[in-house]
């Protein structure tokens, strides 16, 4: 198996590098906690499960304190961090951390942060399909989900944890196939999938914004920081399922 296979494909993609240098720490601690990665690294247990179950593996009291230990938003934050802080010059997140915390992005989080949805997104959906706000709204909206490239980084997410779970399965001794990932037409399918998903949801989100701050947004977005912001992210999130999958397969090894 040719571990990091997806994140080779989808460099191309979303344009993901790898760079070993120094960054602040808190430029990159207050830059993960924008971008809410402690909720992202919750989803790493059921979606593993949920893989692991589909290649038929047994939940043996070894594979479950693997993952219990490893698993943890605890304890892949750090994995996280490290990472993230790999991805770019102290430079370059310093002007990421400045243009959230002191530009249009950081401005309408503050905003949006204390307001509670109290509307499933599903119900909110329907209800614009039904009654669409102006076109003009619609388009930034859109421009704003696709400048996050919010398809193809949950389509990573989800990519990158199979073909980690694929790992441990292997390491189990379970006869499973070598991780081939997705064929395009279904990367295409699922990668517009999740962009609608993301468009509403941050539809619904942005409703309180005005149009003025939705275009600073969208600049910000678009800029070089925040084209950088969005790849060094998403391969560090990647970069997460490799290191999860290794460290459950060197504590398999060690309690066999």
């Amino acid at each position: 198996m040719k571990k990091q296979l997806v994140v080779l494909l989808f460099a191309v993609l979303v344009g993901l590098h790898s760079r070993p240098v120094a960054a602040q720490s808190s430029d990159v601690d207050f830059l993960l906690a924008n971008a809410e990665a402690e909720g992202v690294l919750a989803g790493f247990r059921p979606a593993f499960n949920q893989h692991l179950a589909q290649l038929g593996v047994r939940p043996t009291a070894e594979l479950n304190a693997a993952l219990d230990e490893v698993l943890t938003v605890e304890a892949l934050l750090p994995i996280m961090r490290e990472a993230f802080a790999a991805q770019g010059e102290p430079a370059a997140f310093a002007a990421a951390a400045e243009l959230v915390r002191g530009g249009a992005i950081g401005r309408v989080h503050a905003q949006v942060d204390t307001i509670e949805l109290t509307v499933p997104l599903a119900e909110y959906a329907a209800t614009v399909d039904a009654s669409p706000p102006p076109q003009e709204r619609l388009e930034w909206i859109c421009s704003i989900t696709q400048s996050q490239a919010a398809g193809e980084f949950y389509l990573l997410i989800s990519e990158t944890q199979r073909e980690s779970s694929t790992m441990v399965a292997s390491a189990m001794s379970v006869d499973v196939s070598e991780f081939v990932p997705l064929p395009e037409d279904q990367q295409a399918e699922l990668n517009q999938q999740y962009l609608i998903g993301a468009f509403y949801s941050f539809l619904q989100r942005y409703e309180s914004v005005s149009d003025a701050e939705l275009n600073q947004v969208l600049a910000e977005w678009q800029s070089d920081t925040g084209r950088w912001f969005v790849r060094a992210y998403s391969y560090a999130v990647a970069e997460v399922a490799y290191e999860a999958a290794d460290r459950i397969v060197q504590r398999i090894s060690g309690s066999s």
